[in-house]
């Protein structure tokens, strides 16, 4: 048995030494003077005298410490007892010990306490500090050190710092020793209970086949945690269970050290594979916005936000990483890959984009972070014509438009979206207005079939009257807007308003995103509109204006219906699921016809059906305007004989009000700017008798007078 000593408790040197067969002399006036006395004398640096420890330090030379020279090996057990020993106790130890290895050796303390020394087979190996830890308390269990003697100093056994003075009388108790097999069993029970920080976690599997290649045949059984055998990497280990497979490496019994590392066992290439993918892992999957974490959920597939303390919890539980500094570090596992994320994943903010890839991008230099998942519906690999696979759909689009011209250019419209939104290039296109009876699929077509194909929709009625919320994350997070059986709006100001914000939307391909309790700002959203309507008059004036600057914003089309059979809700959503994937792959191969096909803007042409058409003309407020200027320009052909008249907006509101037949029909015209402004409009549409004359230093407008512009119905009325 080895025991290693210090002269004095202030030394930092350790040689080999047992108590029992030092020869020392102890100061005969230290023996009344009391125990303040005699720790003085303990640490006094010049005494030399014995001070003893069963634990060896990595350095076997120097003393043992925690942090210069931790414990290595244990080669047995000390015990210390604060009672006053008496022959009568020591005669009594084989009778209360409730193990059969009794201690060696027993000695006399200053105090006059015991201490107690039990020797093992061969020294025991020691892996990390926690698992000393545990194996020292389970041996104290095993072997009832409590019940041996009174007073067991349970923090002197558990310290491996602690040194014993020399003591007096020693005693030879017994000749056991504790036998190896039995010291590994409480070592791998006792690492068993400690759950080993890991640094780099490696599939169990990849390990044993790692060991199966680079020392083949050196394990038998299975390779798992807790599993024992041979110290497989060390040609020259044969025992069988001296090695316990842990997460981070193994844990030994025998060799140079208690805990060898897959990084010593297969290097530091192999093992730095797995580091990579690992915190390549986590650094590839969040991101920072300056204040909240960003990632997308396996399950949901969609984006998560989440706190600082939320994404520390996260890293902890769902990826095993620490929050705790390492002795040798400034910074724990997870504030280093916090700062990581925010230094290296940092996004100015955090927007959806919808029908873009999702993830990151830059955009003016910056970096943001797509947090919209929507997708298109995926189409079938092939479908050969039209109706193959997708028979009902076939029969509904050709019976639901007034026209076969109709159903094709609304066609080429949806093939426009359908497309680019499949491929992640979305591009702008015009807001649709479909008029029609009641109960003829109108909402089925914009919320069931178009919806279904770009992602999604989502009613859109109070964003565009501007009725409702000034936030428009559900706005802008959605491809489809939709207005359902739009009912006419309430007046001129809101009509206007309408046409704005339709127009807005789809010429402008930026818009404010804000949502509550959120960042705020400026994301990319080429969506479309759909609003459909019934037939009569009333419902009709929801169609916006259709000025020259709008007409190629907005197409109109008009529904007939046809015999075409609804099913049930149920049994209809499973038709549209079967036969849609067949629709979009025929719809993908379609070869748009020419005539159909517009600019780059909007992929199209605008549709206006005729009749629509007129029925949005004559609900803009300068279409009672166009009557009034109709007359006026009658009553001037005559009176001058004339073919123009030239002025400004108020000679004009002058030469209403001054005609007598017209002043009553004028007066709500009674101001210069609504004179003006109506003016404009008649010439924004492309009326051919009024325009701006231009150069001539204010707002001067020409109205053709002559017969040739009037329209028929009022030539007819006037003929002489």
């Amino acid at each position: 048995m080895r025991l290693y000593a210090i002269p004095n408790l202030s030394a930092s040197t350790a040689s080999e030494q047992l108590p029992w067969e030092v020869r020392t002399k102890f100061p005969k006036k230290l023996e009344d003077a009391g125990k303040p006395a005699f720790i003085d004398w303990c640490t006094t640096p010049v005494v030399k005298h014995c001070f003893f420890s069963a634990f060896e330090g990595l350095t076997p030379s120097l003393r043992v410490s925690s942090g210069s020279n931790p414990p290595a090996v244990l080669h047995g057990l000390v015990a210390d007892y604060d009672t006053t020993i008496s022959e009568t106790l020591w005669s009594g130890l084989s009778e209360r010990s409730k193990s059969e290895f009794m201690p060696t050796h027993g000695s006399s303390t200053y105090s006059g306490g015991a201490r107690l020394v039990w020797e093992f087979e061969e020294p025991l190996v020691l892996s990390s500090r926690a698992v000393t830890q545990k194996f020292l308390n389970l041996a104290a269990k095993e072997l009832g050190l409590s019940k041996l003697l009174p007073g067991f100093d349970v923090p002197a056994f558990l310290d491996p710092e602690k040194y014993y003075e020399l003591g007096r009388d020693w005693k030879v108790l017994s000749s056991d020793k504790i036998p190896s097999a039995l010291l590994w069993l409480w070592m791998a029970r006792a690492g068993d209970r400690v759950k080993e920080k890991v640094q780099v976690r490696i599939p169990m599997e990849d390990i044993e086949a790692r060991v199966n290649e680079l020392f083949p045949g050196r394990w038998t059984g299975p390779f798992e945690v807790g599993a024992r055998g041979v110290r497989f990497w060390d040609d020259g280990a044969d025992n069988r269970t001296a090695a316990v497979v842990r997460e981070n490496g193994m844990q030994c019994f025998t060799g140079a050290s208690g805990f060898v590392s897959w990084q010593e066992i297969f290097g530091q290439a192999w093992v730095r594979r797995y580091e990579e993918e690992s915190v390549g892992t986590l650094m590839q999957d969040w991101w920072y916005d300056g204040t909240h974490y960003w990632s997308k959920d396996a399950e949901s597939h969609s984006w998560i936000r989440v706190s600082r303390d939320d994404f520390k919890l996260m890293c902890k539980v769902r990826y095993g990483m620490s929050g705790k500094t390492r002795s040798n570090e400034n910074a724990s596992e997870i504030d280093t890959l916090c700062y990581r994320v925010q230094s290296l994943k940092r996004v100015e903010g955090a927007f959806p984009r919808v029908h873009c890839p999702e993830g990151p991008y830059v955009e003016q230099g910056r970096r943001f972070l797509n947090t919209c998942s929507i997708r298109c519906l995926n189409p079938a690999t092939e479908c050969s014509f039209w109706g193959d696979g997708f028979p009902w759909l076939a029969r509904f689009f050709d019976e639901f438009f007034c026209s076969p011209e109709q159903k094709d250019a609304f066609l080429a419209w949806l093939h426009w979206f359908y497309l680019n939104g499949y491929l992640q290039t979305p591009k702008g296109g015009q807001a649709i207005f479909i008029a029609g009876d009641k109960g003829i699929g109108k909402t089925l077509l914009s919320n069931g079939i178009v919806s279904r194909m770009v992602g999604g929709h989502q009613d859109a009625r109070e964003f565009l009257l501007g009725t409702g919320s000034s936030f428009t994350d559900y706005i802008l997070e959605s491809p489809l807007l939709t207005m359902d059986d739009a009912e006419p709006v309430a007046d001129s100001r809101m009509q206007t308003k309408f046409s704005n914000n339709v127009k807005r939307m789809v010429a402008n391909p930026y818009h404010h995103y804000d949502r509550k309790f959120r960042d705020s700002g400026q994301t990319l959203w080429l969506g479309r509109i759909i609003v459909t309507c019934n037939l009569d008059p009333e419902s009709l004036r929801i169609l916006p204006s259709l000025e020259l600057s709008n007409r190629e914003k907005v197409s109109m089309f008009r529904a007939r219906g046809g015999d075409i059979e609804f099913l049930p809700f149920q049994e209809l959503q499973g038709l549209l699921d079967e036969e849609l994937p067949f629709f979009a792959r025929w719809l993908l191969d379609w070869r748009v016809p020419a005539q159909f096909k517009g600019t780059a803007r909007f992929g199209t042409q605008a549709y206006h059906d005729p009749l629509l058409d007129d029925a949005a003309t004559q609900s803009e407020t300068s279409y009672a305007f166009r009557e009034l200027l109709d007359e006026f320009r009658i009553r001037f052909w005559k009176f001058s004989k004339e073919d123009y008249w030239t002025g400004s907006s108020t000679m004009l509101l002058t030469a209403l009000v001054g005609t007598p037949d017209l002043e009553a029909v004028a007066r709500p015209f009674t101001d210069v700017r609504a004179i003006s402004r109506n003016l404009g409009k008649l010439a924004a549409r492309g009326n051919a008798y009024v325009e701006m004359v231009p150069g001539s230093g204010q707002k001067v407008w020409k109205i053709k007078c002559d017969p040739s512009t009037w329209p028929e119905l009022l030539r007819n009325q006037n003929e002489d």
